[in-house]
This record gives C-alpha cells, sequence and structure tokens, in this order.
C-alpha cells in the first residue's frame, strides 16, 4: 500500500491549515482532509480503482489508478498535467513471479525481516535476472519499496541498479515537494514521508531473518516497533469466489454482474441458517511465512453445499487463518483490549465482521475514516508538531 502525505494550505472548508492523505491500495484510492487543529476529518472520498491486468501476476494499470485521484482531488480542469508515457504497470504485493528456488538464491539481506515474492526488490532483481532489457527502458522505480535500509552492496552484487532505488527518510521528513500548482495546492507544498526509520524501545531485532518463517514481522514504527500479521488471503480470496461463480454462471448460459452476485452472497451468507459444519481453509495464495499453502475443502456433506453455507464458511475460514496467524492469546499479552478494524473487505462485508467479533471475543468498531489516508494525515500533523 502506498501513502502519500501532503500538507497544504487553508481552504474553503477550514480556516484553519489543513493536511491531505492520501491511501493508494491495491482495488482502491481513499483521500482524506484532515483540519490540523481539531484534527477531524472535514471531507473523505473513496473509489475503486478497477486496474487489475488480466494475469496472475499481481500487476494493475497506472493509468485507472491516477484517474480515480484525478477525479476527487480538487475541481477537473484538466486530466494530467503529467505525461506517463514511460511509466510500466504496477507491480503489487500479489505478484507472484518469483519462486521460492529464486528467492533462495538471492543474498540473505542483513535484516530480521525475510524477503518474498510481491516485494519490490524481489520484482526488480527477478527483471534483473530474467528479463534485463525490460529494465533498461526505465530509470527508476516509484512504488513502494520494502526495506526502510537499502543493503546497497548486497543489492549491487546480486545485479539491483541502485539508481531505481530512492532516498530513505525519517517520518514527518520531506519527501520532496509539489513540482507543480495541482487543484489549489501550490507548488512547493511539502511531501511528507508516512513511516519512520528508528531504534525500537521494546523489540530488538536481530541482522538476519529467522531461521523458521514467521506469520509475525516487526516494523519500525515512530518510536517502537510494529507488529504485523500479513495475511495474503483476505478480500481476494472473496473476489476470486465470486469471480468463480460468475464463469460457472457462464458456462450455465447466463450472464450475471459481479454486482449482483455479491448482493445475493452477502444476503444468504448473512442469514442464521447459513451457519454449518463446513470448513474452508482459504489460502488460495499461500501465505509469506508458508507460500507452498493451498486451499482446502472438508466436513463437507448434504446438508452444507447451499451457496449461504459456502460463502459463510469462506468468510470463516480468512478469519480463522488471520486469528492463527495472530490469536488473541498474542493481543492479551500485550495488553490489547479492544480491536478497530479498518480496510473495504470489513466496510462491505458485515459477515467477516461477525466472524471477527467470534474469534476474537473483544470489543471491535469498524473506523471508516479514511483508513490509511487518515492514519498517514495524523502522522503528519503530530510530525510537525515535534
Amino acid at each position: 500500500m502506498v501513502v502519500v502525505v501532503v500538507v497544504v494550505v487553508t481552504g474553503r472548508m477550514s480556516s484553519s491549515q489543513c493536511v491531505l492523505g492520501i491511501d493508494i491500495g491495491t482495488t482502491s484510492v481513499k483521500c482524506c482532509l484532515v483540519d490540523v487543529a481539531s484534527k477531524e476529518v472535514l471531507s473523505s472520498q473513496k473509489k475503486d480503482t478497477c486496474s487489475n491486468v488480466p494475469s496472475e501476476l499481481g500487476t494493475q494499470f497506472y493509468l485507472e489508478i491516477w484517474a480515480q485521484l484525478d477525479n476527487f482531488v480538487g475541481i477537473r480542469k484538466s486530466l494530467w498535467r503529467f505525461t506517463f508515457n514511460e511509466v510500466s504497470n504496477l507491480y503489487t504485493w500479489q505478484d507472484s513471479r518469483c519462486s521460492q528456488e529464486f528467492l533462495s538464491s538471492l543474498p540473505v539481506p542483513e535484516s530480521h525481516i525475510a524477503i518474498s515474492s510481491g516485494y519490490g526488490c524481489a520484482t526488480l532483481l527477478w527483471f534483473s535476472k530474467h528479463k534485463p532489457d525490460h529494465l533498461t527502458k526505465f530509470d527508476r522505480a516509484a512504488t513502494i519499496h520494502d526495506f526502510l535500509e537499502w543493503n546497497t552492496e548486497l543489492l549491487q552484487g546480486a545485479g539491483l541498479p541502485l539508481e531505481f532505488l530512492p532516498e530513505v527518510v525519517d517520518s514527518g521528513k520531506e519527501a520532496g515537494k509539489l513540482k507543480v500548482h495541482w487543484y489549489g495546492i501550490p507548488a512547493g507544498t511539502p511531501v511528507l514521508a508516512s513511516l519512520e526509520f528508528c531504534k525500537g524501545l521494546d523489540f530488538k531485532p536481530c541482522n538476519k531473518p529467522p531461521s523458521s518463517p514467521s506469520p509475525i514481522e516487526y516494523f519500525p514504527f515512530f518510536k517502537s516497533y510494529l507488529a504485523v500479521a500479513a495475511s495474503l488471503n483476505g478480500g481476494n480470496v472473496l473476489a476470486a469466489f465470486v469471480r468463480m461463480v460468475q464463469q460457472w454462471s457462464l458456462d450455465l448460459g447466463f450472464s450475471v454482474p459481479q454486482s449482483k452476485i455479491w448482493q445475493r452472497i452477502l444476503e444468504l451468507g448473512g442469514d442464521g441458517a447459513s451457519e454449518s459444519n463446513l470448513l474452508i481453509e482459504p489460502t488460495l495464495f499461500g501465505e509469506r511465512h508458508s507460500p507452498l499453502q493451498t486451499a482446502s475443502v472438508s466436513n463437507v456433506d448434504l446438508g452444507n453445499l447451499s451457496l449461504g453455507q459456502v460463502m459463510r464458511s469462506l468468510c470463516k475460514g480468512v478469519i480463522t487463518n488471520m486469528h492463527s496467524m495472530m490469536p488473541r492469546s498474542m493481543l492479551e499479552e500485550n495488553e490489547i483490549t479492544s480491536i478497530i478494524c479498518g480496510g473495504s473487505a470489513l466496510a462491505r462485508n458485515p459477515i467477516l465482521l461477525q466472524e471477527l467479533e467470534h474469534a476474537y471475543q473483544l470489543p471491535t468498531t469498524l473506523d471508516s475514516r479514511g483508513d490509511a489516508a487518515y492514519g498517514s494525515a495524523l502522522a503528519a500533523i503530530n510530525a510537525a508538531a515535534d
């Protein structure tokens, strides 16, 4: 997920300064305008990008992403203020081109974080090994990167052109300035980095990946570390299920739009009669700690094969898988007493939210203020105050 924070000047909606948080996600783009003094959200927008390129390699068409951002930032006067003739498709965290054999051939990073397929450096190294001519078309990488400091000697030795890597800056520091006037935001306005690299207070990382893969990874976060269980199987699994149902309908001679399928399966799965003993392990995309893991269905009988029961079991499986990666016991050990939820999947799917509450047995709230867009805006405000 790419998060950009822009500090803006006084706007019509507020008599004080504002911060614009932008979250360019895998499935949607979100913008959030936050008042600096009150930290209240003055306006927010969210739009699906619909940018996936038909492929098994997790790429997206960048112009669709920028078009949605352009649609709801300010008054639309012209489509672009920049030309994008020399920009590749976006390679996302779902990029699966790096096999385990290829990853094991790479130098071990001097970090406690292991490298996985879908990480930017891994993708760049794959191109440098298998399609070097493709890289000659470009002189930099403009998407999110994976490590907050570069092992430059290791990367250069592995064949990665170092000019592709951006300069690393601390959270709240300027990543750059706007080059041109952009929808009321003047040229020269600072753009701030949203994450920070600093020494941890509670977690002491080693300088090499763990010997046995763990579902929990620790990332620098302000003055400590953030424990993250980033499952590769969430809303994308449900989307794959919807595509499968749609394809079955087409095979039977009926054309049903995905929006109608979503509406119906959420209705059926939300019914109390959809509870069953059907078990679904939904790991279609594997996991970073277990990349060869596949999905499975078990405990099937004649009484649990309705569409609503399958949908309910699939949602339960997604949450069960997440709970296995970061169980309630870990939250209790760290004195966490409630859960704040965000993201499109939970916002649009009440079944997932119900299963989450059931699995963790903790007070749960859904925050719809803009997710990472709101968080990045708050980070910029806090950084400016320090």
